[in-house]
């Protein structure tokens, strides 16, 4: 019953969300290992490059959301993770049709940040929160995270090694690796031959200090 005996793990927003956990929680978590992780900065398609990174035109109704999501189905469609993101993220009650509010709007053609919904969204990315929650990240007992290079969310690859970076830069040791192949590919082989063993080798299994 300690942080130091306690690890926490995901992939793809799973990653974003072990990553947030170990980064708002070391009195709860004390190592953080994440594969894939997703939405962890504004980049590439995770931004106003993407048009569907505002709300959806003509949609009513969450079941016309779903359709939407149904008949323009890609790889990269983010309508339905948009709103994911959204309920948890920018969660807005009073909004209509759908209650949420997104990060970016329309203005004379272009899309642009929707200034208060963008800062709360930028606010629970683990990019931003290394220098609003430093003191917390450097209490944890390990951090680990990887990426496939052919990952098809582009944005995956560029906010990961970026997050390398800045982890380097203020001198928090961790653990990065990079593999040839897509989002999910070669998981469970990721999970029980890297996560697992990483956080085995950094945890306490008898009572010690955090």
């Amino acid at each position: 019953p300690q942080a130091a005996s306690r690890g926490v793990t995901g992939l793809s927003m799973g990653g974003f969300g072990a990553l947030r956990f170990g980064f708002l929680h070391p009195d709860i978590f004390g190592a953080v290992y994440a594969l894939s992780p997703a939405f962890i900065g504004f980049a590439a398609e995770f931004g106003p490059e993407n048009s569907t990174m505002v709300a959806v035109p003509g949609v009513t109704s969450y079941a016309d959301l779903q359709r939407h999501v149904a008949t323009t189905r890609t790889r990269e469609n983010y309508a339905g993770l948009l709103y994911i993101c959204a309920a948890a993220l920018s969660p807005n009650p009073d909004a209509k049709p759908l209650p949420i509010d997104y990060p970016f709007i329309t203005r004379d053609g272009r899309l642009v940040p929707n200034p208060p919904v963008h800062a709360r969204w930028q606010a629970a990315m683990p990019l931003t929160m290394l220098d609003t929650h430093l003191a917390n990240i450097r209490r944890l007992r390990a951090i680990g995270f990887d990426v496939g290079t052919s990952d098809h969310f582009r944005h995956i690859p560029v906010t990961v090694r970026a997050l390398d970076h800045e982890l380097t830069a203020r001198g928090i040791a961790h653990q990065f690796s990079e593999f040839a192949g897509g989002h999910t590919d070669r998981a469970q082989e990721r999970l029980v031959q890297h996560a697992l063993p990483f956080l085995a080798r950094h945890l306490l299994s008898t009572p010690g200090k955090n």
